[in-house]
């Protein structure tokens, strides 16, 4: 019983040894990402200019910190009310895209202290 197993298995091998290779096609170019998740993402530059939806992003959060409290002085000067007005009416976002860079935003969002956005702010060239 070995032995014809064996002798099929060196037929099979040699009934199909003298045929050539089938050519192998070439695969084909990748194709484009589609919009959404697979799209590149912007280099992570930190002197790249927001983008107005990160820059939308960027001004809740501020609000946020600024309306969840912490400092005193932020308020007592007028910074946290200016800048929720500044989120409230959009014009943050247009003022933000065109100053405000990546590294700023790093900073903001390093602490929800409104003391601590109100330094990140002054760094910013307005």
């Amino acid at each position: 019983m070995k032995l014809s197993a064996l002798a099929v298995l060196l037929l099979g091998t040699f009934a199909c040894g003298g045929s050539a290779a089938p050519p192998v096609a070439k695969a084909p170019a990748p194709a484009q990402p589609a919009a959404g998740a697979t799209m590149a993402q912007p280099a992570d530059d930190t002197k790249r200019p927001m983008t107005a939806s990160e820059c939308d992003t960027l001004g809740q959060w501020i609000a946020e910190g600024c309306h969840g409290g912490g400092s005193r002085s932020a308020r007592v000067e007028g910074w946290c009310s200016d800048v929720v007005a500044r989120v409230t009416s959009g014009s943050w976002t247009d003022a933000c895209v065109q100053h405000v860079h990546r590294v700023d935003t790093v900073c903001f969002l390093g602490s929800d202290s409104p003391s601590t956005m109100m330094a990140c702010d002054s760094s910013v060239e307005w």
